[in-house]
């Protein structure tokens, strides 16, 4: 049985209609899925966004909320860079008049760099002071030893000066003596 040769046209042709509605599928598909990824892409995108904005804010806000602290932290150095410059002044003419060349030493706590460069900066570089790292890493006293009676009477350590505590320097007369001026 033989089909008309326009039938088989109609069937070639209906082939090949179905053959591209098939790729269309296949291709609308793959389209989808892209731009499922790309949506999903684009929530994280903007997702990541919003919490760069909020931590942005967060670091706005905690930098305010430092910035007096710092300020009163700054004016502690200032206010004891200027009692040293007095105790300089008023303590740095020697018997005959002239200067005198020993000048008191400024001693940072090991982490403390900030402290460290701006002691330096305001004390240091004009030469009103000698700023230095502390150079112990450790406390050098062990237990007390009890084989050996003691032969001191009291403690020979004083107290730390406040300055060493709460702001992480010491300064040092050139003669070993804390200044009271600045503690």
């Amino acid at each position: 049985m033989t089909m008309p040769a326009d039938v088989d046209a109609a069937m070639v042709a209906l082939v090949l209609l179905l053959a591209v509605v098939c790729v269309l599928a296949l291709e609308t598909r793959r389209l989808r899925r892209l731009v499922q990824r790309r949506d999903v892409m684009v929530a994280a995108l903007r997702e990541q966004v919003r919490l760069q904005g909020q931590m942005g804010s967060s670091v706005e806000r905690l930098a305010l909320d430092l910035l007096p602290v710092l300020q009163a932290y700054k004016s502690g150095l200032l206010e004891a860079g200027e009692r040293v410059q007095t105790a300089r002044g008023t303590a740095g003419r020697g018997e005959s008049g002239g200067p005198v060349t020993a000048r008191p030493t400024v001693i940072v706590r090991r982490g403390e760099t900030e402290t460290f460069r701006l002691l330096d900066q305001r004390l240091g570089k004009p030469g009103l002071a000698l700023v230095v790292w502390d150079r112990r890493r450790r406390e050098r006293r062990s237990a007390p030893r009890p084989r050996e009676p003691e032969r001191r009477r009291r403690e020979r350590r004083g107290p730390q000066p406040v300055t060493w505590r709460g702001l992480g320097y010491v300064v040092v007369s050139p003669r070993g003596r804390h200044l009271n001026v600045v503690a």
